[in-house]
């Protein structure tokens, strides 16, 4: 499996090669609606890779670093919510203006030879009409408290399962510690003291 970035740049190509294709359509059409769908889907999947990277660089300290790389991302979840709603609400007379506003963000990516079959956009419609009914239909669920499937033998939600500790789970002498960096760094300070 790819990692974020290399599939983030997968995804912005894909996004780059499916504007033009948009720009030179004359008409609504399926293919038009599914690669729309496409973007929205896309622009979701840019969104998931880059808090993949950030929960990445939080977990080794580099705050700063996560943040500047949040906020020059911050534009993409917001323009696919736009996107989807536009899509779902069918308001297809905003599309170009949304499609426009989407361009510049991928103005960077030269495309000299279109790589991306009509395969790869083909049912995006349905799927995205598909996962949006899935959604509403979980956060019904989740106000009705019905979110969490029942175990077939206890009857229980499967949610207290995951959430009781497991006694097996516990450290024994074949687990590895690794020193915490801060209290060694301490502890030094407290030896020079």
């Amino acid at each position: 499996m790819a990692g974020p970035g290399k599939r983030r740049n997968q995804l912005r190509r894909t996004i780059a090669e499916v504007l033009r294709h948009l720009m030179l359509k004359r008409e609504l059409d399926q293919e038009a609606k599914d690669m729309a769908a496409l973007l929205v889907l896309s622009l979701h999947g840019i969104a998931e890779t880059v808090e993949t990277t950030v929960t990445a660089w939080e977990k080794r300290n580099y705050f700063l670093k996560a943040d500047r790389f949040r906020l020059e991302w911050e534009w993409v979840e917001p323009t696919a919510q736009r996107l989807e709603e536009i899509i779902l609400n069918e308001h297809w007379g905003k599309l170009p203006q949304e499609l426009a506003s989407l361009a510049p963000h991928f103005g960077d990516i030269r495309i000299a030879k279109m790589t991306r079959p009509p395969s790869t956009w083909e049912s995006s419609y349905r799927t995205l009409v598909q996962r949006s009914r899935q959604q509403v239909d979980a956060a019904a669920n989740r106000s009705q408290g019905r979110d969490a499937p029942r175990d077939s033998l206890t009857g229980r939600r499967a949610v207290e399962h995951a959430t009781r500790p497991n006694p097996r789970a516990t450290e024994g002498p074949d687990s590895v510690r690794r020193p915490d960096p801060q209290r060694r760094s301490r502890s030094r300070l407290h030896r020079q003291g």
